[in-house]
């Protein structure tokens, strides 16, 4: 007889229709590589597995550097391996634009997207390797916490100012300024008045978050000062206690912001 387990889903997944322009045998195929499994085959791996479909993608985006301001950015990063075969596709791209005589970008700024514990524990070689780092907030707390966010056996455990996230993200923050380069974070932490604080004290030079949080960030980071920022994270950085980083927080930013502190949006206090 089958057992139900708690939080896993039953039977089979329904079946759905492939996208606009993709065969039903590709799109059965990819599906049943991505069944069953939290790390699924997206990101860098689905590209290099599919090379013929990032090459055209690569070379799309090294002619419209021509005319434009563009980067690349590879998600889920677990290794050099993956970085330094994205260089090697480009150099050969790069030659063939060439002797096509088409106009291109040679030297498009390369960056990756730190999300996976691998990556965060080799940050300081993949630093050597890139020209920029931006920081996945959602997915990194997902897999340092071995959580799924959307279960709600295990969603507690999607914190924030846990001891491993913050001090993971500022061991990616320190890799990449010892190399000189510039670190971004996207994802909810970014828009968090309290998580804004925290990677403003850590260091962080750029910040992401959908377009209705940009007023409010830009009206808080005015607000905030450097040294009461930096005194913030060395004071989580160094506790073992998420409740009294909370208490910390909230005290000192109440502090810095006063009364306007409650109209800001959090959700890395709702379980303090």
């Amino acid at each position: 007889m089958q057992k139900n387990y708690p939080g896993r889903s039953q039977g089979n997944p329904p079946k759905r229709d492939p996208p606009e322009g993709v065969s039903a045998s590709f799109f059965r195929r990819m599906s049943g590589l991505c069944a069953g499994t939290g790390a699924r085959l997206r990101g860098i791996r689905f590209c290099l597995r599919h090379q013929k479909i990032f090459r055209s993608q690569l070379r799309a985006l090294m002619r419209a550097g021509v005319e434009g301001n563009v980067s690349l950015l590879l998600p889920m990063i677990s290794g050099l391996a993956e970085v330094q075969s994205v260089r090697r596709i480009m150099q050969e791209l790069q030659q063939e634009l060439q002797a096509a005589g088409l106009p291109h970008a040679a030297d498009l700024p390369l960056g990756i997207m730190v999300e996976t514990p691998a990556a965060v524990l080799i940050a300081d070689a993949l630093a050597r390797e890139c020209d920029f780092f931006s920081i996945g907030t959602n997915d990194l707390i997902h897999y340092l916490m071995a959580i799924d966010r959307n279960n709600l056996h295990v969603g507690y455990l999607n914190e924030a100012l846990h001891p491993a996230v913050v001090r993971s993200l500022k061991r990616i923050i320190d890799s990449a300024h010892r190399e000189g380069i510039g670190v971004s974070v996207c994802g909810e932490l970014a828009a968090d008045p309290y998580g804004l604080a925290l990677l403003l004290g850590m260091g962080v030079d750029t910040l992401s978050a959908s377009p209705r949080f940009v007023p409010g960030m830009k009206h808080m980071i005015r607000r905030l000062d450097a040294q009461t920022c930096m005194d913030m994270a060395h004071s989580v950085l160094m506790s073992t206690d998420v409740t009294a980083s909370q208490r910390m927080l909230r005290e000192r930013l109440q502090e810095s912001l006063g009364s306007e502190l409650a109209f800001h949006t959090t959700s890395i206090m709702t379980n303090s």
